[in-house]
C-alpha cells in the first residue's frame, strides 16, 4: 500500500471513529428549519471550518479533510434511515423535519407501497413510498408518524468536479443491531451531466459501498445530500448514484406519487457492466425469467422485478445477486441466458441468490415469452 493509500484508510477510519462518538452523544442537526419541504441552507458549525483541498498538500490539509468529515458524519447520523419494504432492506436519508427521504427508486417501489424506517437509534417509525423515476433511479418517501425529525440538507452537482472528497453513509448488508449507520469516506471519480446526445445523469465515487447501502446518501464535505445510492459493484469504482439535482427538479412530481421513466440507463457502466432485460431480447428461448438484471463485476444484480410473474411469485426482490441457475454458477447474462434456453414456459427452475449478503434459495415458474 502507498503512503497516500495509507493516509486514505486512517483518514477514513478517523471519520468512522468520531462518527460513533458523536451519535453517543446524540449530537443534533442543524436548528435551521427548512425553507418549504427542505432547505439547501449550509450547516453553520461546517461551513466555518478550514476548507478541505482536494489534493492534500500536508498534514494541515489532512487534518482539514478529516475535520470536515467527521463532521460531516456528525450532523448526518440521525438523519440516516433503514428502509424495509416487504422483506427487502435499503437506505435512506431524511431531507426535511416533516419526514421526507431520499432513496433509491428501486428501493423505494411502488407509490403508496408501505414502508418500514428505522432510525439510527433503532426506533421504528412507518410511512409510504410516494414517487419515483424509473429512469435515473430517484425514489422518495415520507414518514406518516408523527413528529420531527434530524434532517439535512440537499446540495447541487452543479459546482462539483472530479476528485471532489465525498462520505457515503447507509447500511451496508442491512439492518444490524448496534451497529449505527457506516461512514464511508471517498472521491468523486465522475460526473456525467445530460445532454441531447448523452441524456445518462449519474455520478461515480470510489466510496466502498456494498448491498444494503442502496438508497443511502452522499455528501460533499459542506454536510449538503449531493447524491443516493444507486447501483453497486464490486469494484467501487463501478458504484453509481443518482445526482441530487434530479430529485430537486422533479419534486412536486415525486411528492405527489407520480412513476416514470424506463429502467435500465446505466448499460454502459463500469467495467464490462451490462443492463438487460431477461426477456426475448435477450435469449430465442421460449421462456422467460421477467427480471431486469444488471451484469457487473459483483455478479448478475438483479434491478427490477415483474410485477404478478414467476419470479416475484417466488420471492425474489431488486437487489437480489443471481448465482446460481438449476445448480450452474452463472457469472454473466450470456451463461444465464444459454442455461434459460434449456427450458420452456412452465417449467421450474431453481434460482441461488445472495440477499443482504445471505443465500437465499428459490423455485421459479418460467413465464411465456410473451408476456407482458
Amino acid at each position: 500500500m502507498n503512503k497516500f493509500s495509507t493516509t486514505r484508510v486512517l483518514c477514513a477510519l478517523a471519520v468512522l471513529v468520531a462518527a460513533t462518538q458523536a451519535w453517543a452523544q446524540n449530537t443534533p442537526v442543524s436548528a435551521a428549519g427548512p425553507v418549504g419541504p427542505y432547505t439547501q441552507d449550509a450547516i453553520p458549525e461546517i461551513a466555518k471550518l478550514k476548507a478541505a483541498p482536494n489534493i492534500p498538500a500536508n498534514a494541515d490539509d489532512l487534518k482539514a479533510i478529516q475535520a470536515r468529515a467527521q463532521a460531516v458524519a456528525r450532523y448526518a447520523l440521525p438523519a440516516i434511515v433503514n428502509i424495509e419494504v416487504s422483506d427487502g432492506q435499503g437506505s435512506g436519508v431524511i431531507v426535511s423535519k416533516d419526514g421526507y427521504v431520499l432513496t433509491a427508486g428501486h428501493v423505494s417501489g411502488a407509490p403508496h407501497t408501505r414502508i418500514r424506517f428505522r432510525l439510527a437509534n433503532g426506533t421504528m417509525v412507518t410511512g409510504e413510498a410516494l414517487g419515483a423515476n424509473n429512469g435515473v433511479d430517484s425514489g422518495m418517501c415520507k414518514i406518516n408518524t408523527p413528529g420531527e425529525y434530524s434532517f439535512m440538507p440537499m446540495g447541487t452537482t452543479t459546482t462539483m468536479t472530479a476528485g471532489q472528497w465525498v462520505v457515503a453513509m447507509g447500511h451496508p448488508g442491512g439492518w444490524e443491531e448496534g451497529r449505527d449507520p457506516v461512514v464511508r469516506l471517498g472521491k468523486v471519480l465522475n460526473i456525467n451531466r445530460p445532454t441531447k446526445k448523452d441524456p445518462e445523469w449519474y455520478i461515480q465515487t470510489d466510496c466502498p459501498l456494498i448491498m444494503g447501502d442502496s438508497g443511502g446518501p452522499v455528501f460533499d464535505l459542506d454536510g449538503r445530500v449531493v447524491a443516493i445510492n444507486s447501483r453497486i459493484g464490486v469494484k467501487s469504482t463501478s458504484n453509481v448514484h443518482v445526482p441530487v439535482d434530479s430529485f430537486i427538479e422533479t419534486w412536486d412530481r415525486l411528492a405527489k406519487g407520480d412513476q416514470w421513466g424506463a429502467a435500465g440507463m446505466f448499460a454502459k457502466l463500469g467495467s464490462g457492466a451490462s443492463g438487460v432485460d431477461v426477456t426475448p431480447q435477450v435469449t430465442k428461448a421460449k421462456a422467460t425469467l421477467s427480471l431486469k438484471i444488471y451484469e457487473d463485476a459483483a455478479g448478475l444484480l438483479i434491478t427490477g422485478v415483474r410485477p404478478d410473474m414467476g419470479a416475484e411469485k417466488a420471492g425474489v426482490k431488486p437487489d437480489d445477486i443471481i448465482t446460481k441457475f438449476n445448480g450452474q454458477i452463472v457469472k454473466s447474462l450470456a451463461e444465464l441466458s444459454a442455461n434459460l434456453a434449456k427450458y420452456a414456459p412452465g417449467e421450474t427452475v431453481t434460482l441461488d441468490l445472495m440477499r443482504n449478503s445471505k443465500p437465499v434459495q428459490v423455485k421459479v415458474v418460467l413465464d411465456a415469452s410473451d408476456s407482458k
